[in-house]
């Protein structure tokens, strides 16, 4: 896996990501790359204490996602700020009780 420099990062137009080293077998160094968002989708009909309840559940076993797959540790709650969706008014609610600053642009 190669490194990319920042100069290339931001040539790409994307996020500047960080896979630690140990992510995946063999690559014991930290690896410079870009991000893809990683997010759900939901329809406008999600109940909105079923979206609340499955955003509170992806960030409360998220340490349990990284032991079996540490690729889920780079994801954080500020790549949200890259989204380019609104998010669904019960993950609102999470992000809000959970503290968590997100843009205006999200809400």
């Amino acid at each position: 896996m190669i490194s990319l420099t920042d100069e290339q990062v931001e040539r790409t137009g994307a996020v500047r990501q960080i896979i630690p080293g140990g992510t995946y077998p063999g690559i014991d160094k930290r690896v410079v790359t870009t991000s893809s968002p990683v997010f759900a989708l939901a329809t406008v009909h999600m109940d909105e204490d079923v979206a609340y309840r499955l955003t509170k559940t992806f960030w409360e076993q998220q340490a349990a996602l990284t032991e079996t797959s540490p690729w889920w540790g780079s994801v954080t709650a500020e790549l949200l700020a890259h989204l380019p969706v609104d998010l669904h008014p019960g993950a609102l609610r999470y992000y809000d009780e959970a503290n968590i600053e997100l843009p205006e642009a999200l809400r």
